[in-house]
């Protein structure tokens, strides 16, 4: 009996250290994650109940997976019956009567898809904006307001700067639209404001918001952008002060940028936050920054000027939601490119200056997914280095 005893010790001595095999720059990480057990649409959902305003920092925009998962968020009563206002940065003002049209009214299927396409092609003060989960999400938001009464329906409204393309010429480009880049964050974060008060002051039960920005928009508290321009989540936390909160979600750190769709990425914290997530076989959780080695960590999301800020310093929370190379990069909307649009497209490129062929045009007719662009294995090496195989 004493031999079988003293084998079984002998095994799990063994078990346990090869559970330990792991680099010891995660082994805070790893400690902190195995004592955290909220998913991620739990802890958005907890924020807006204790903030007014919440500020979700989207991923790279072509990245399905995240809007899934705003998409379960959304299906939740919770939010319906609580908080059913979104305001997000990747869609023109001027779309907005349209969004509310799609999003609440009786529309065949045909008069809806028509609808949703018209959207998609004049949403962008790009001269196109092909990545299918807007089109996803307005989608999926629709089939959900069709089940519920018109006091619960979810409601959305695009913050961006209005671009109304069918008046454009290259003169009038520079003058309407890129004149306001330079200020851009603060004119959405106007725009979301005047909304938002207006519904604190309206009769609506529901008086909360969640804001979806991309990247730097979605900064606030310590982070400072210029002198002279600061981010949209800067200008909502002026503004609402403790009743607002930002959120990061888990994507990958721009190195260096080329072009909005030209940049090269690598994992936080030179792959040491996936690695502790892949250990601690955990991938689907939300947290607060303040006071742990996540938060404590230095913000290495921004690349673009010296700073001393660690990741506490710019959000209040973090919300991680499946692994880098589970995400998906999808490209092109059903239907997108016709004959018609094609030339509008061409005439669009021609004003803001920029040239692609025709065949490059029609592969907007999608979706298909390009996640092989980001998840090399220079990126996979990048993570796996702090995990002994």
């Amino acid at each position: 009996m004493k031999k079988y005893l003293l084998i079984l010790v002998m095994f799990l001595e063994i078990l346990c250290c090869k559970q330990a095999i792991f680099s010891q720059e995660i082994d805070e990480y790893v400690d902190f994650l195995k004592l955290q057990n909220i998913s991620a649409k739990e802890y958005i959902l907890q924020l807006l109940d204790n903030k007014d305003i919440v500020v979700l920092c989207e991923r790279l925009h072509p990245e399905l997976t995240q809007y899934e998962m705003l998409i379960e968020i959304m299906k939740d009563s919770k939010f319906q019956k609580n908080i059913g206002n979104i305001f997000i940065e990747t869609c023109g003002r001027q779309q907005e009567k349209n969004i509310k049209s799609y999003l609440n009214d009786e529309l065949s299927e045909d008069a809806a898809e028509l609808l949703l396409l018209k959207i998609c092609r004049n949403n962008s003060l790009h001269p196109t904006w092909d990545y299918y989960n807007f089109y996803f999400f307005l989608k999926e938001l629709r089939v959900i307001n069709k089940k519920l009464v018109k006091e619960e329906k979810i409601q959305v409204f695009p913050a961006d700067i209005e671009v109304n393309w069918e008046h454009l010429d290259r003169n009038s480009y520079k003058k309407e639209v890129q004149s306001k880049f330079e200020t851009r964050d603060r004119l959405m974060a106007e725009y979301i404001i005047q909304k938002f008060d207006g519904i604190l002051s309206s009769q609506q039960n529901r008086k909360k918001a969640l804001v979806i920005m991309n990247y730097r928009h979605a900064f606030a508290h310590k982070f400072r952008y210029s002198n002279i321009n600061n981010n949209v989540g800067y200008f909502l936390m002026e503004k609402y002060k403790n009743r607002f909160a930002n959120i990061l979600l888990n994507s990958l750190a721009i190195t260096e940028s080329r072009s909005d769709t030209d940049f090269d990425v690598t994992p936080f914290q030179n792959g040491k936050w996936d690695a502790a997530f892949l250990v601690a076989k955990k991938e689907n959780l939300g947290f607060s920054l303040q006071g742990n080695v996540f938060g404590n960590s230095h913000f290495d999301y921004w690349n673009f000027t010296p700073h001393t800020y660690s990741y506490s310093d710019v959000f209040d929370g973090f919300v991680y939601y499946k692994q880098i190379c589970s995400h998906k990069l999808i490209f092109g909307i059903p239907n997108f490119i016709d004959s018609t649009f094609l030339r509008e497209v061409k005439r669009r490129n021609k004003i803001v200056g920029i040239y692609k062929p025709d065949s490059i045009i029609w592969e907007m007719n999608g979706p298909k997914d390009k996640n092989y662009l980001f998840c090399t294995d220079s990126l996979r090496l990048r993570i796996e280095q702090w995990i002994v195989k």
